[in-house]
């Protein structure tokens, strides 16, 4: 079977809430009172973590948060190694019911919002454009020809620690200002690693 590239990848999940509502019925079956949620001061996990309190708004569990030192360079704890994570663990403090409802009421306003895309912007989760972004692909395209896979990873490189984007999400951005004649292609534009791009003098 070939190996699948990073544009390849496809949702195959029928029911996202699958999980929530496989950990909400643990919870009632095997009489848990606590819950750890991981979540460092980014966008990604911050939203978890509103999800999180959400789902569990009724359950009778304590929420406790370790706290996640940053990296240099990102504050996530998908970066952290294992061994981090076990001496960050005894920092772990209970979530008060004011963070809780204000987290809850946090993800309300996201699902209202009817956006496809969040920002961190100083502690606060906040929808934006979908071509919020598109700027940074901008500076990192060239007037001459360069493999598409380089530009997404130089635009990769230019998010802030607070809002890592992917490569997935870049390939989309990169795909639309194709469509939208603001960069020129060359080649069969399917695999980053197949096609090259400029921007365009139109």
């Amino acid at each position: 079977m070939p190996i699948k590239a990073y544009d390849d990848w496809r949702i195959e999940v029928d029911d996202a809430f699958t999980p929530w509502n496989a950990l909400v019925s643990k919870i009632g079956e095997a009489n848990v009172d606590t819950v750890v949620v991981w979540a460092g001061d980014n966008v990604s996990e911050e939203t978890f973590l509103c999800m999180a309190c959400w789902w569990l708004r009724e359950q009778p569990v304590r929420l406790l948060r370790p706290f996640a030192r940053s990296k240099p360079d990102r504050n996530y704890v998908a970066v952290q190694a294992p061994a981090d994570l076990v001496e960050m663990f005894p920092t772990a403090g209970e979530l008060t019911d004011a963070v809780h409802g204000e987290k809850v009421s946090s993800f309300r306003r996201l699902c209202d919002d009817h956006g496809v895309l969040r920002h961190w912007n100083e502690g606060r989760v906040e929808t934006v454009s979908a071509d919020f972004y598109d700027h940074l692909l901008r500076v990192c395209l060239p007037d001459d020809w360069q493999v598409a896979a380089r530009v997404v990873g130089a635009a990769m490189g230019q998010c802030d620690n607070h809002n890592a984007m992917s490569d997935l999400f870049f390939s989309s951005r990169l795909r639309r200002m194709i469509e939208n004649g603001i960069v020129d292609v060359k080649g069969k534009s399917e695999q980053l690693r197949d096609y090259y791009v400029r921007i365009s003098d139109n």
